[in-house]
């Protein structure tokens, strides 16, 4: 190593405040294992650094050579040692005062009492270091399994471009089991481990997730050719080759059972598309990730298959506008049954979508519903009851559509609750208001229901169903009787043709008058003239 690797080394050998261990560091570019030991008699440290690609080879051999070479360095040490029962300490004395450390087990400042004293020093270095070396190999081991998991997160988070050619080579200097051929990459969630955080610990996590790779193992024959990497707290992905009986929906629910069955937690499992390669693999992982998703519209499965989930939402997304505006006007109209059922439809309509366009269309129209009864109800109570400062902030805390369309059924009946009782306030000045503005205007062919209720300033629905309820009688019925009314007093006190009197009270068609008006009475308007005029004239 150079010389600034090496200070940075030995600083932290000297810093870590053990008297042996091992950490992995980046030198030169690439990573090493930097291994040492302290001998506190003759104060100085044996440090040794193995380099990334060394310990990647995973070949016996290896391995081996590293025991040699070690035992090679113990017998040079021996011959040191020997040079120093001679007294030709001074020389080496210097290389070994240049790599003293800090260890306070000798800052007595003892006299040594001869070589004999020194021999024993180096002899008990000798032991120590040898108890070492036989540990070499499962330290090796340890590290190349971090290694190897490094690798794996880094496939799959960051991705390796399929096109390279030396992928499958860099998979087997891991020692990574899968090699080519289609592949899938599953991702297993723990799914109340949230709700148990609080009594257990990562140890316990860990363990569960060991237990579900075992029984995978157990139950797919292509246990062989299969790989576990920790992506989380609560998930693991698991990547194996493809099964021969793809998608083998049964064999997955199997091993959720089992998994259950054994550790008490419940869990799901996405399953990513085909990949053909080490470098594809990625994409399979976030495939899975995103199957997974889907549990938010039918939360009842327990293995969601992307080209299953994506076939069953496939179909371009269409907010459903038409099925709001009928909502609200139900709303409006206090009619909680109607608006119970257009929300069925509505909901049933975003069951077909993808769950992240369900999701936006949600926050569209929570936020059109504030916008849309915010002048008439105010929602206050119902979120200091939910701790939230908006609608929104409440719908994104389910992580089940199911309770989303609960929700929005409580939030209907809480806003008709609301207009119900805004309405009954002031429902007679209402009516009041609307009667004298259709006497001003009924002989006007332009009124309508839409001008009265805009000139009230609510919905059409609702004014016509308030109307109905004070008069007993609807709009277009008490206004066509005001005409009617008026058509006959000018029939019996005016020379004016049925013609003129149609248009003077709003009817623009004479035709329809004359329908209407004998509808009415039993005779045309000319017939109830006459027979009215005749009437007078015989009284007396």
């Amino acid at each position: 190593m150079d010389a600034a690797s090496g200070a940075e080394f030995m600083g932290k050998v000297m810093n870590s405040g053990t008297d042996s261990g091992s950490f992995v560091a980046s030198m030169n570019g690439s990573k090493s294992l930097i291994t040492y030991t302290y001998n506190d008699k003759l104060e100085w440290y044996l440090v040794n650094a193995t380099s990334y690609a060394y310990l990647a080879q995973g070949s016996f051999i290896l391995q081996r050579n590293i025991i040699i070479v070690s035992l090679l360095m113990l017998l040079a040490c021996f011959a040191a040692t020997i040079l120093m029962n001679r007294k030709i300490y001074g020389p080496i004395g210097n290389v070994v005062q240049m790599v003293r450390g800090s260890h306070p087990a000798n800052a007595s400042g003892e006299a040594r009492n001869g070589s004999a004293d020194e021999a024993a020093y180096l002899s008990d270095v000798f032991k120590s270091l040898i108890g070492k070396v036989t540990s070499l190999e499962d330290s090796a081991v340890k590290s190349r399994e971090k290694l190897k998991e490094s690798y794996l997160k880094d496939l799959l988070f960051s991705g390796i471009s399929a096109g390279d050619l030396h992928e499958e080579q860099h998979a087997a200097q891991h020692g990574i089991l899968l090699r080519t051929g289609p592949m899938r990459a599953l991702t297993v969630v723990v799914e109340d481990s949230l709700q148990r955080e609080g009594s257990v610990t990562d140890t316990g996590i860990r363990l569960v997730k060991d237990t579900v790779f075992e029984l995978a193992r157990r139950i797919f024959p292509e246990r062989d050719e299969m790989e576990k990497v920790d992506v989380g707290r609560q998930s693991l992905a698991i990547l194996m080759r493809e099964p021969e009986d793809h998608p083998s929906i049964h064999r997955l629910n199997r091993l959720v059972q089992q998994a259950e069955r054994v550790t008490g937690f419940q869990m799901k499992i996405g399953v990513g598309g085909r990949a053909e390669s080490i470098g594809e693999l990625g994409r399979s992982f976030e495939e899975a990730r995103a199957a997974l998703e889907y549990s938010f519209v039918d939360y009842r499965r327990t293995v969601y298959d992307f080209e299953g989930v994506r076939a069953a939402t496939g179909t371009p997304f269409r907010y459903p506008a038409k099925l709001e505006r009928s909502l609200f006007d139900a709303v409006k109209v206090n009619d909680r049954r109607e608006a119970r059922r257009i929300l069925g439809e509505w909901f049933e309509a975003l069951r077909g979508s993808a769950p992240a366009d369900i999701r936006a269309a949600l926050r569209q129209s929570v936020t059109t519903i504030e916008h849309e009864f915010g002048t008439m109800t105010d929602f206050t109570p119902l979120l200091m009851d939910r701790g939230e400062d908006s609608l929104y902030g409440i719908v994104q805390r389910f992580a089940e559509l199911e309770r989303v369309e609960a929700f929005y059924g409580e939030l209907v009946d809480f806003i008709i609750g609301k207009l119900q009782t805004n309405r009954h306030q002031n429902r007679g000045e209402l009516v009041k208001t609307a009667c004298g503005f259709i006497r001003n205007h009924y002989r006007s062919s332009g009124l309508s229901a839409e001008l009265v209720a805009s000139e009230l300033d609510i919905s059409v629905p609702y004014f016509s169903k308030l109307f109905n309820e004070a008069m007993g009688v609807s709009f277009t019925q008490y206004v066509t009787d005001l005409r009617l009314y008026d058509a006959e007093q000018l029939l019996l006190t005016t020379t004016l043709n049925v013609k003129e009197i149609g248009e003077r009270i709003g009817f623009q068609n004479s035709s329809y008058f004359i329908t209407v008006f004998k509808k009415k009475n039993g005779t045309s308007p000319n017939q109830f003239r006459k027979l009215n005029k005749a009437g007078r004239a015989a009284e007396p």
